[in-house]
């Protein structure tokens, strides 16, 4: 059996419905945070807002993926702790980057391009590499 072959299609099925209520609960609770670890809206560009909305919105997918559907055990969704781990925290190290540098639009893409590195790692090498018995 092929370690790195492509997932089953049916493990592309449409998203949890307890997923999607939680990742459109998090997302504006995301958004407030990160915005004041980066310095609040006292001044701010509209690209600098766009970029920070964009990275609660990716924040807010990769954190409900750790939601378990309907018949499984959170230690199903967990896969192994290393992998799981760096994905999770993703969204920390983002709004550490936005808390470095308030304001700017280079370092909310940082942030940006860190979170869609966490949600890429959750979606799909760590499914495969950590596979749940």
């Amino acid at each position: 059996m092929d370690v790195l072959a492509p997932t089953a299609p049916a493990a592309r099925r449409a998203p949890s419905p307890r997923r999607v209520v939680v990742g459109v609960a998090l997302a504006p609770v995301l958004l407030v945070l990160l915005v004041a670890a980066g310095g609040g809206l006292a001044e701010p560009g509209v690209a600098w807002a766009v970029v920070v909305a964009l990275t609660a919105v990716a924040g807010a997918v990769l954190l409900a993926g750790y939601v378990p559907v309907r018949g499984q055990r959170a230690a199903d969704v967990l896969g192994c702790g290393p992998c799981d781990a760096v994905s999770g925290l993703s969204v920390v190290g983002a709004a550490a980057l936005l808390a470095a540098a308030p304001q700017q639009v280079t370092m909310a893409l940082a942030a940006l391009a860190v979170v869609g590195v966490g949600l890429l790692r959750r979606r799909g090498a760590a499914e495969r590499a950590c596979p749940r018995p």
